[in-house]
């Protein structure tokens, strides 16, 4: 009876052994997994935000580049106004024209 019990104990002490390695390892391809998924968010996050402002920035350069050129046509109207030496009107009423102007060209 006591090696029918010795053999129990042994093959139950393997079965426990087993079982808490077969445990560690899913434990452990868990967690491996979890940091790979986390490691590929921060990536792709990283990789969108750097996209994200390469956006803002082209889109920012185009709203520049609108207001120069605005800028050099109200210099443009500016000197043709000086040229024909409109003394009547003050330099607020030539910008409120040009401006008026440009707004009917922007809509």
């Amino acid at each position: 009876m006591n090696k029918v019990y010795d053999i129990t104990k042994k093959r139950l002490l393997h079965n426990n052994v087993r079982t808490i390695l077969i445990v560690f390892l899913v434990l452990l391809m868990a967690l491996l997994g979890l940091y790979g998924t986390y490691s590929l968010l921060l990536s792709n996050a990283r990789k969108m935000g750097h996209e994200l402002v390469k956006s803002y920035t082209a889109d920012e350069e185009r709203n520049i580049a609108v207001y120069r050129a605005f800028i050099e046509m109200s210099e443009y109207y500016l000197e043709e106004l000086q040229q024909e030496n409109d003394k009547q009107a003050s330099l607020q009423e030539k910008m409120e024209a040009f401006l008026t102007t440009t707004a009917g060209r922007v809509e």
